[in-house]
């Protein structure tokens, strides 16, 4: 059977809690967008495929928790990430001054040279507008990532951001299908031996900390 796919990206998420990684996340994977906020608890994933110079590659695109109290779930799910792309809310002040503290968790968590990409999502409530534009962009330049206003609900530079340095090189960082693991059974994120896992058919790399690996679940 033909692969269905030619390589495998992970990109994680990360920002304050109610910023709208999630609601990024399924309007990038389903085209959707939810109006009811639910806050993630722990790290959660969609998955998109999509065609990029000629090559099929299969997205994962990890949604992780913004409370301080999950740091240490979430940060450990840095050093497998390809792709890094840090979000606020351009309605909060705060969370826009809080991406310095994540810039310092990429650093003290994340694989070496690492793409980093910023997002200022809610760009469609212009009127509560609290964070100008030409701010985050000096942000961006002092740390040489590029950066974009997004909107999840009205889907403004979603789709786009595929297309920026957040998605690797295809020839240096892109890692073949591995093969297909053993069984393992579901259990709770927050129980000391293990997470929470996705449903059957989708493919993930997960944190063990209690046996210090990656385990690949199929």
């Amino acid at each position: 059977m033909a692969k269905a796919y030619d390589h495998l990206f992970k990109l994680l998420l990360i920002g304050d809690s109610g910023v709208g990684k999630t609601c990024l996340i399924i309007r990038f994977a389903e085209d959707n967008f939810n109006n009811t906020y639910i806050s993630t608890i722990g790290i959660d994933f969609k998955i998109r495929t999509v065609d990029i110079e000629g090559k099929k590659i299969k997205l994962q695109v990890w949604d992780t928790a913004g409370q301080e109290r999950f740091k240490t779930i979430t940060t450990a799910y840095y050093r497998g990430a390809m792709g890094i792309i840090l979000v606020y809310d351009i309605t909060d002040e705060k969370s826009f001054e809080n991406i310095q503290n994540w810039m310092k968790s990429i650093k003290e968590n994340a694989s070496a040279g690492v793409q980093r990409l910023l997002l200022g999502n809610k760009c469609d409530m212009e009127a509560k507008r609290r964070v100008r534009k030409e701010r985050a962009d000096r942000l961006a330049r002092e740390h040489g990532i590029r950066f974009f206003e997004t909107s999840a609900k009205s889907s403004t530079n979603v789709d786009e951001v595929r297309h920026t340095r957040a998605c690797p090189p295809l020839p240096e960082t892109a890692v073949r299908p591995p093969p297909s693991p053993p069984s393992c059974s579901h259990q709770s994120l927050l129980s000391p031996t293990g997470f929470q896992l996705p449903g059957p058919g989708h493919l993930a790399q997960v944190r063990r900390p209690e046996i210090g690996e990656w385990v690949v679940l199929d």
